[in-house]
């Protein structure tokens, strides 16, 4: 008698899934970042740690700018950091589905979780909460 074979509840595969976009992100940020850790932990440290919210910083560059100086991270050449705002953009046309995922406190969420706001109204919420 052949044994009968379950299928996964789809929750689990909801799970799996979400698990390995998570680590996916994590991965990307660090590339974007050249693979420094530093960076990523200051980073997140400031509620941006995925692609998406890099994004935000475009306007804010001498902000971002001024943390990494500040926490010794880099030079004050704000071209190192103009690479970690761009390389984002770029990876977000070559992967869309990580535009789904945003920062609140370095805690990962999906876009629906806030509701109907474009990036504009994100980026401004999530300048404002770091003031």
């Amino acid at each position: 008698m052949a044994k009968r074979i379950y299928h996964p509840k789809l929750s689990s595969v909801r799970a799996w899934v979400d698990a390995a976009q998570e680590v996916a992100v994590e991965e990307i940020m660090l590339e974007i970042v050249d693979d420094d850790e530093e960076v990523l932990r200051c980073l997140h440290s400031i509620g941006t740690a995925s692609p998406w919210d890099l994004t935000c910083y475009e306007e804010e560059s001498d902000f971002l700018a001024g943390k990494m100086v500040e926490m010794g991270l880099v030079e004050e050449d704000k071209a190192v950091v103009l690479s970690w705002i761009w390389r984002p953009q770029r990876t977000l046309t070559v992967c869309p589905w990580l535009s789904d995922f945003l920062s609140t406190q370095i805690t990962q969420i999906k876009k629906v979780t806030i509701g109907m706001l474009d990036r504009d109204q994100y980026c401004f919420s999530h300048c404002l909460h770091l003031l």
